[in-house]
């Protein structure tokens, strides 16, 4: 039987690339690579009062007001450490209804992460809605060890044939890269030992739901880029166009507003006139009448 293996792969960001964590919380006007029949499935935490996209810039905020150098226009400002786990082993887990111990033990992960290496917690958001998906007859012809990695689509807007998904389980957890007790940044501090060992650190709170321990990986934001990272792009891409198109066209509605209103302006100006000849006529009309 294969191993059921939990992995970490962590990438950091800048401010700018902010649309990282609108990915995470399917802000997107189009999200590229997700189902949207099963995005309902998706779940998180925040450790703020708020949504973990405001929590961030909060903590953003609060970070830059302590320490005004550490984090500046071109820093990294924060990190998103994707965690991956085997679908079949996690789909068991949240059928024998372990979902809110799935939960307390990524609050787990990332408080003792942030004791080791100081980065602040933000908040996390697992992705149920992601995976391939394939066809009836393409499911008919997989042997049976790889069909218990698919389980039918139950998809409403799908009319026709079933369809097949193994699923890319994985969870987003972003963390400010600022540590509020050495008033500093986290990431030049990070070592490749470090990267390694949080695969430790994962497995470590994930071992007792019968996951096995990752593959080593050395984190660097110059990975060779898989499907899931091409596809993250398309989507922020994708988005950016969308939005500009949509400002372009608001922009040309406002300026359609601003000359029907000015239309408008110049015909009560033209009835203003009309009436302002009626009531001079009157006057002249009075003034003569009253001197005889």
């Amino acid at each position: 039987m294969g191993k059921k293996y939990c992995a970490v792969n962590t990438k950091y960001y800048k401010n700018s690339n902010i649309g990282e964590i609108d990915h995470v919380l399917r802000n997107m006007t189009i999200n590229v690579n997700a189902i949207e029949c099963l995005t309902k499935n998706n779940f998180g935490f925040s450790f703020g009062n708020c949504n973990l996209k405001s929590h961030y810039q909060n903590k953003l905020e609060q970070a830059k007001k302590a320490n005004n150098l550490a984090l500046q226009k071109n820093s990294n400002t924060f990190i998103d450490s994707v965690l991956i786990f085997d679908s079949v082993q996690f789909e068991k887990c949240l059928n024998d209804g372990k979902k809110n111990e799935i939960e307390q033990a990524t609050k787990n992960f990332m408080n003792e992460y942030k004791n080791l290496y100081g980065f602040e917690p933000i908040g996390f958001e697992f992705h149920l809605d992601e995976g391939t998906t394939i066809d009836f007859d393409k499911y008919e012809r997989l042997d049976t060890e790889e069909q218990k990695k698919y389980v039918a689509l139950d998809n409403p807007d799908e009319d026709f044939t079933t369809e097949y998904i193994k699923k890319n389980v994985h969870a987003h957890a972003v963390f400010l890269n600022y540590d509020f007790e050495q008033n500093k940044s986290c990431l030049r501090n990070m070592r490749k030992k470090d990267w390694e060992n949080s695969q430790d650190l994962l497995h470590k709170h994930f071992k007792k739901f019968g996951f096995d321990r990752g593959e080593k990986k050395q984190t660097s934001k110059k990975d060779h880029k898989n499907k899931a990272d091409f596809v993250r792009e398309l989507e922020l891409r994708t988005n950016e166009l969308v939005e500009n198109h949509s400002k372009n066209l608001q922009e040309k509605n406002n300026l359609l507003d601003q000359i029907i209103e000015h239309q408008n302006d110049l015909n009560r100006f033209d009835n203003l006139a009309f009436y302002a000849e009626k009531i001079k006529s009157f006057v002249l009309y009075f003034h003569e009448k009253t001197r005889v």
